[in-house]
């Protein structure tokens, strides 16, 4: 491969490492690393994985391409999920993150949602604290539930909103997911509109509400389903629901059950064998 600069970009940043070849090199295995409560599920969900970072070839590589120089450059740009349209910036970058927060018109005091490209991700923001959690997240990760999980220490309070806490998600879209990896770290996942305002449903009205205020909007890619995700807080020792939103609680709640039968089973297990 050969170096270049982005000269069709306005965008004088060598673009070795932005081979459409080269782009994707996420581990697809990563989700699969959830220990040994249900195999059958972290294969799933790795499935879903795999098929959720696959982007289409050509132009939409470029331009998804210019959206991760726009990140690595400290821009705040718009993007799909599955979900809504966000404002992504890069979680590490506290510049960038409190440009979110003027774009949208957000209360500082408000946490920013983090998107994460791959589970390896989830442990640069939050403290993972039980196999519960992490089973919860191969039964609906990539997808639309966010988990509120014990941020990480040193975990900017710009992401958090001063709190000890941090709402984490893997989204079942290529765009954010592609950005994340591609990134090196997790991005913002806040929705792209005004505070308190309407969600924005199209590219037209994204648009016309934000256009002039943040670097980029990438328009390629499916389009979001137009429901927020659900958030489930996970550092009640229960799921205890925030938001009900895409992902029924319901489903959740079942999972968590199935969480609990397998302990118990493991208990029984070890009390045989110890």
């Amino acid at each position: 491969m050969q170096s270049g600069n982005c000269d069709a970009l306005d965008l004088p940043i060598p673009c070795d490492f932005l081979d459409p070849s080269d782009l994707i090199v996420l581990n697809s295995v990563s989700l699969s690393n959830y220990g040994n409560l249900n195999e059958l599920t972290a294969i799933t969900s790795t499935e879903r994985f795999a098929t959720a970072v696959t982007p289409p070839p050509g132009h939409q590589l470029r331009e998804l391409n210019a959206g991760v120089l726009r990140l690595l450059e400290g821009g705040v740009i718009a993007v799909p999920t599955d979900t809504l349209f966000g404002l992504a910036a890069d979680v590490l970058n506290e510049k960038a993150l409190s440009r979110v927060f003027d774009i949208k018109g957000r209360p500082a005091d408000l946490a920013l949602p983090v998107l994460v490209g791959d589970w390896e991700q989830v442990g640069m923001v939050a403290e993972v604290e039980s196999d519960a959690t992490e089973y919860l997240a191969a039964e609906f990760w990539p997808g639309s539930l966010t988990l509120v999980l014990p941020r990480r220490a040193g975990l900017s309070p710009v992401v958090t909103g001063g709190r000890d806490t941090v709402a984490v998600r893997m989204p079942n879209h290529w765009v954010p997911l592609n950005m994340a990896a591609n990134l090196g770290s997790p991005i913002s996942g806040t929705s792209a509109n005004r505070s308190g305002g309407p969600d924005l449903k199209s590219l037209e009205e994204l648009r016309t509400s934000l256009g002039d205020r943040v670097d980029a909007i990438i328009e390629v890619g499916p389009p979001p389903a137009g429901v927020q995700s659900t958030i489930v807080d996970m550092t009640k020792g229960s799921p205890m629901l925030i938001r009900e939103g895409a992902t029924s609680f319901d489903e959740v709640l079942k999972a968590w059950e199935r969480v609990k039968d397998a302990r118990i089973a493991d208990d029984i297990q070890g009390g045989r064998h110890g």
